[in-house]
This record gives structure tokens, sequence and C-alpha cells, in this order.
């Protein structure tokens, strides 16, 4: 039954909703049908908009977070929370993976990253090192391509939006892999998919940044990648290091 008092903020609300704080006035009790019909809305809107950013994502690195940055924002999902979703699907994707071919050791080194304790630790908790890692990598973007004409918080936003993309092409590739390499060690498989990342990352980063580092951009483009490689391989064995010896 509607009422004119807000049952969640307890402000007057004169229309459907109120304009306080959004809720609607017309609460009824909770039932199967109304669980339902909030799941179905959740699944189908937060497809919609999920969907479309993951695949300008991809084929539109460029335009998706300019964008964001120009204050279109609706049709998209949040960058952080865009980057939380598909870590999770990498992980529930990583774990399915495991279980379907009944192995514990899908990747044991990488031409990338070596092997050894350093590395096992790394493919233990990538996740997290790549999260702590990622502010640094969106500091080298700000310095060499994007200030002063873009703050560097926003310059993390187009970051969160461009990482997202590795596990999307991590989600891809592990699924390709348990179809042609069961009961076998992936590392082929992944350092494709990490060696074709890069690729693309190439081409995300000339596709965003362009607009605002016209001068000299090939050479920003080499220094960038020059020192996202050195923060990547410093950031990964500190890290390491430091949580082994806190572990």
């Amino acid at each position: 039954m509607a009422s004119t008092i807000c049952l969640n903020c307890g402000k007057q609300a004169a229309y459907k909703y109120c304009s306080h704080c959004g809720q609607a006035t017309a609460v009824s009790r909770v039932t199967w049908k109304s669980l339902l019909e909030e799941a179905f809305h959740f699944f189908t809107h937060v497809e919609h908009g999920f969907l479309r950013t993951t695949r300008m994502a991809i084929f539109q690195p460029g335009t998706l977070p300019q964008l964001y940055l120009e204050g279109k924002r609706k049709s998209f999902s949040k960058p952080v929370a865009f980057l939380l979703v598909w870590i999770a699907i990498s992980l529930i994707t990583y774990a399915t993976a495991k279980h379907i071919t009944h192995n514990e050791h899908l990747r044991t080194a990488s031409v990338f990253s070596g092997s050894g304790e350093i590395f096992a630790f790394y493919l233990k908790y990538t996740c997290l090192i790549e999260t702590l890692i990622l502010p640094f990598i969106a500091l080298a973007a700000w310095l060499v391509f994007a200030r002063p004409k873009l703050n560097y918080v926003e310059v993390v936003v187009v970051t969160f939006y461009h990482f997202a993309v590795s596990y999307i092409s991590y989600v891809l590739f592990l699924i390709i892999a348990c179809f042609f390499a069961a009961n076998k060690t992936y590392n082929f498989y992944f350092d494709t998919e990490v060696a074709l990342y890069l690729v693309w990352a190439v081409f995300a980063a000339y596709s965003f940044y362009k607009r605002y580092a016209k001068r000299f951009f090939v050479l920003r483009l080499i220094l960038f990648f020059f020192l996202g490689g050195l923060i990547h391989y410093f950031g990964v064995y500190l890290i390491c290091t430091l949580l082994i010896a806190l572990h």
C-alpha cells in the first residue's frame, strides 16, 4: 500500500518514488513473487550494461573510458565493479577448469615471469598482486601521456577498464585450453594469452591516449611500456617477497 511517508528514510514522499532516497513509496510484503521479480530485474539490467561494457572494453578501449570521463555513465558498468566482476569470473573459471581436468597445476612456468617460489606465490595470489600494481601502472600512464589534461584518478579509471580486459582474455584462453590441453600444463596457452594481451594493450593505449599526447606519441608509447614492464616485474618481485616474508 502506498504511503506518504518513505519507509526507508522517514521523509515525506509525494510521488511514486521518494525524492530524498529514491525508494518506491509503495512497499509490499516480501514474497516469493517479489524475490523472483527482483532477481529478474537485477540480472536483466546488469547484463545489458555489463555486456555492453565488456564489448566496448575489448573493441573500443579508447571510446569506453572517454565516454565515462565525459559523464555518460548510466549505460556502462562502473570501472571498479567491472574489474571486480571479471576477477571473480576468472577465479571461478580457473577453479572450474581444475575440477574438470583434475589438474591442480594448470600452469607451472612462464617465459614472462619465470618459475620457482616467487612465481608459485604469484600464481596463487595473482589477482591481489595485480591489483596492488595497478595504481603504479596508472601513475606511469598519467606521467607519460595524460598530465596535465587529466588528473591521476581519471587515469586510474581508464586503467581499471584496461586491466579488466586482461581477465577477460584469461577466461577465454582458459576455456580454450580446457578443450585442447586436458590433463596437461597450460603454459603455452597462457604465454600466448599474455602476448596477445600485450598487443591489445598497445592498441588500447594508442586508442585512448593519442588525444592527450600528440607530440612524440610513439616515443611516449615505447617509454610507457618500458616503464610498465619494469613496474610489473619489480612490483611482482617485491610484493611477493614481502608477502612471503609475512606469510
